[in-house]
């Protein structure tokens, strides 16, 4: 019994540990996965999903690790220690986010989701909410029997304050009047609980979610949240947005 305590009470300080260094909090699948990369021996799992269970944290960590959404943990600062969410605006960074438009399309052909891809963030297409950051397109090759295509556009954001994220999200449902799939990408250090309810969203409406690293346009190291889903646009928005001659280019 001593033993299983002292375990316990290892694996939760090392919980705390870890949850300390991310203000966001993780989603409790990592916290795992980190607990046994510092310390192998204390698994198997089922170990650590009893020791971080909701009644051990209340019991033993004294409310410092708490569950703000089903299955992220979050360690609980005092009120004085929160940090308010930095933008983009209020730190500029290395990188804009304009930096990140020509490696994300070239990710959408690396991964096959289009055939030619573009930055079109900065042309300022004639439409509110009518210009995505990155627009591509699939199509079949010229001798093909039949000639089809798919437009796929993207919101990339760099702000992952509550506000920009969510006019993100509403941006990429806008693009779906006119495109096949859609995508939000946003940056990697999006708190866990915030990224989650995206998660959630992104796949209810049938959009894309990537998350990157905001700090390096060298490598973003795109990770997949969830794809995007084929819906069929509106035609009447579909033809308007295809007339544009920065759009025209991709079809020739």
């Amino acid at each position: 019994m001593n033993h299983e305590k002292t375990k316990r009470a290892q694996i939760i300080e090392i919980a705390i540990e870890i949850l300390e260094n991310e203000p966001g909090g993780l989603a409790r699948g990592e916290i795992y996965n980190l607990i046994l990369d510092k310390e192998p021996d204390l698994g198997p799992r089922v170990n650590l999903y009893t020791a971080l269970s909701r009644d051990n944290l209340k019991k033993f960590t004294k409310d410092r690790i708490i569950e703000p959404e089903p299955g992220i943990l979050r360690f609980k600062y005092a009120e004085k220690d929160v940090q308010p969410e930095i933008t983009d605006k209020e730190k500029p960074g290395k990188y804009q986010e304009r930096d990140f438009y020509e490696p994300f399309a070239e990710w959408l052909k690396t991964e096959g989701e289009c055939t030619e891809a573009k930055r079109l963030g900065e042309s300022k297409l004639p439409r509110y909410w009518g210009t995505p950051d990155v627009i591509g397109v699939w199509k079949t090759p010229r001798f093909a029997p039949k000639e089809s295509y798919e437009i796929v556009s993207a919101e990339v954001k760099i702000d992952n304050s509550t506000s920009s994220l969510l006019t993100g999200f509403a941006q990429a449902c806008c693009y779906k009047l006119f495109s096949h799939k859609a995508y939000l990408v946003i940056p990697n250090k999006t708190r866990a609980d915030v990224v989650k309810r995206l998660t959630a969203l992104c796949m209810s409406f049938r959009i894309g979610l990537i998350l990157f690293d905001a700090e390096d346009a060298e490598d973003p190291k795109w990770e997949i949240k969830t794809r995007a889903a084929r819906t069929e646009p509106h035609m009447f928005y579909l033809n308007e947005f295809l007339v544009q001659e920065e759009v025209k280019e991709l079809f020739r």
